[in-house]
């Protein structure tokens, strides 16, 4: 079959708008997802209390004690996650974030920590921290505020090493209410255990404390934590309450 350029322009044309279509039929299931999955590990939600149920842990490779998470239910939706290890019994919190879709934001994440990012000509990744002190006592100490890309190519083994043994508990949520959840588990675990919790460098607050409070957080706002695989997470094992 032979087409003239019209014709072939006119496929070519047609294929984008489906692949748009098809995009957009897709963020709209996830969010339809993330909403009635949300509605039902959070049903007895007030407008001044939030009761989170956390899935997990996961992994996020092979590993023995926990499944992983790209092959999880959940890994199309979006919601609060934790990123933490494990220190004897209990999880550690290193990381509260909010996101549409986990698996997504989960893949970029694991992409910058191990390679960075050139923008405009410049090399951007996270400080390099003493890996063996963090994964035995929990304790962050940078070694190298900014690295370079090849100094970061020979951290790569103990990054792997720490991401390897990284355990990911996600809470269902639609966007309503991930901004309020974030900033108040941040602020509690920070002002509690900030000596684990992923920041820039020793003695900067993460970003979104920095940023302050959104504005339409409700005053004395109490979260609930239940963790479905009975897992114990240092600072959420009994409801708190944020205060602003």
């Amino acid at each position: 079959m032979t087409l003239d350029n019209e014709a072939k322009e006119r496929i070519r044309t047609t294929i984008r708008t489906m692949r748009q279509s098809l995009r957009t039929l897709d963020s709209a299931f996830q969010e339809f997802v993330t909403t009635v999955l949300g509605a039902i590990d959070s049903d007895s939600d007030s407008e001044t209390g939030l009761s989170l149920t956390w899935h997990g842990p996961y992994s996020f490779g092979q590993s023995n004690d926990a499944p992983r998470f790209r092959d999880s239910e959940y890994r199309d939706t979006g919601g609060l996650y934790l990123w933490t290890y494990r220190f004897g019994d209990e999880y550690r919190v290193n990381y509260v974030g909010k996101t549409k879709a986990f698996h997504n934001r989960f893949t970029a994440e694991l992409r910058y920590s191990r390679n960075g990012k050139s923008e405009k000509g410049r090399f951007a990744c996270d400080a390099l921290i003493d890996w063996g002190r963090f994964l035995s006592e929990g304790v962050r100490v940078v070694v190298n505020e900014r690295p370079t890309k090849e100094e970061l190519s020979q951290a790569r083994p103990e990054i792997d090493r720490t991401l390897d043994a990284c355990r990911v508990f996600v809470s269902v949520m639609g966007s309503k209410r991930q901004s309020w959840t974030e900033f108040a588990l941040t602020k509690l675990l920070w002002e509690s255990f900030g000596e684990i919790m992923h920041h820039p460098a020793n003695g900067n607050m993460p970003r979104v404390l920095r940023n302050g409070p959104p504005a339409d957080l409700p005053s004395g706002l109490v979260i609930n934590s239940t963790f479905e695989s009975g897992a114990k997470v240092r600072g959420l094992r009994e409801a708190v309450r944020c205060s602003v």
